[in-house]
């Protein structure tokens, strides 16, 4: 009997995605655990039955974890994030998300990561990253402040058409080029070596 990557499973309070036989992408928590929600602090482990969490998709997507859960994920105000985690995939729709650390070793930020979140004020990005989706921090605050720890030989893309080298030391400006709102258009970065 062979892991389905496409299954939704639970363990304890959490849903998961098999990846490999080595790590698992983090789905959410039960509707039970976010009821309970010690504070507005939502932890994401590093570990599921052993493997390591390296994707954080769906948290705030009602579609997958029901709009009760969805309720809830609106109210957290900062999460912790696993040095494991290399991907994020969504934190949509968390929409009183103040704080939350981008770990060292986190590589890809996927389109809409952070779409939403309106009380976001500031990010930033670490020096491992290596993309960055369309309207990844779409819908965000009008005063959200996006800092690169590493600024040099990122590249910039408009829908479809070509890259270009993009300048970005500056805070106010990177948020103004991340946060606009096409479906599946918009702004997409790339770090080039």
């Amino acid at each position: 009997c062979g892991i389905s990557k496409t299954t939704l499973y639970l363990h304890d309070n959490y849903y998961f995605k098999y990846i490999d036989k080595q790590s698992v992408c983090f789905c959410g928590f039960t509707y039970d655990a976010l009821r309970n929600l010690d504070g507005d602090t939502l932890y994401i482990p590093s570990k599921i039955y052993g493997l390591s969490v390296v994707k954080i998709e769906y948290l705030g997507y009602e579609s997958i974890i029901g709009v009760a859960s969805s309720y809830y994920y609106k109210a957290v105000k900062k999460i912790i994030i696993p040095s494991t985690v290399k991907v994020i995939g969504g934190f949509y729709n968390c929409e009183n998300l103040q704080d939350i650390s981008l770990p060292e070793g986190l590589e890809i930020i996927e389109n809409t990561a952070f779409k939403n979140c309106k009380s976001l004020k500031k990010i930033t990005l670490p020096s491992t990253l290596k993309e960055i989706g369309y309207c990844a921090f779409s819908a965000c605050s009008s005063s959200t402040n996006i800092t690169f720890k590493d600024t040099s030989g990122w590249y910039i893309q408009y829908g479809e058409g070509i890259w270009n080298i993009i300048d970005v030391s500056n805070s106010t400006n990177n948020a103004n080029i991340l946060k606009i709102d096409y479906v599946n258009d918009g702004y997409r970065l790339e770090k080039r070596y």
